[in-house]
């Protein structure tokens, strides 16, 4: 039987990206917050927030922190990763990462970013919006 991980996530940026550089390779972090709203049993809107820690590698991580700002829409697909590492007290932790294969901004509607860890070695220009991308969703419409 075969197995998958996957993740599709759109959200907003919580923070600016932050880019480090090792063994000649480049990687950006940020948060990204999604948002699940429900009308409980008593028929009260409830609202949830959810923080993601997004990681991009390579050219991703180039572009990420070339277009991307705290408030920036985008839409994220990636994979999960787990991280061990001991906290301040010497307590191993568990950290989840997302690790970015495609990133498509969704803030502007002429303007738009849709790139993936195999592009090539160019940043691309800001493209005209293509059509099948249709999310200017407000944080509260989002289904999930």
């Amino acid at each position: 039987m075969s197995s998958a991980n996957k993740v599709l996530l759109i959200g907003y940026l919580g923070n600016n990206p932050e880019t480090r550089y090792f063994n000649n390779n480049r990687m950006t972090t940020f948060s990204l917050a999604t948002n699940e709203s429900w009308i409980d049993k008593n028929m009260i809107r409830q609202n949830r927030t959810e923080w993601h820690n997004i990681v991009t590698y390579g050219k991703l991580a180039e572009i990420a922190s070339k277009y991307l700002t705290r408030g920036s829409h985008v839409l994220i697909i990636g994979s999960i990763q787990s991280n061990k590492y001991k906290d301040q007290n010497g307590i191993e932790r568990l950290a989840y990462n997302i690790k970015t294969s495609e990133l498509t901004m969704l803030n502007n509607k002429s303007q738009s970013v849709n790139a993936s860890s195999s592009q090539s070695s160019q940043i691309p220009a800001p493209p005209q919006r293509q059509q099948t991308q249709n999310f200017e969703a407000d944080p509260n419409d989002i289904p999930f």
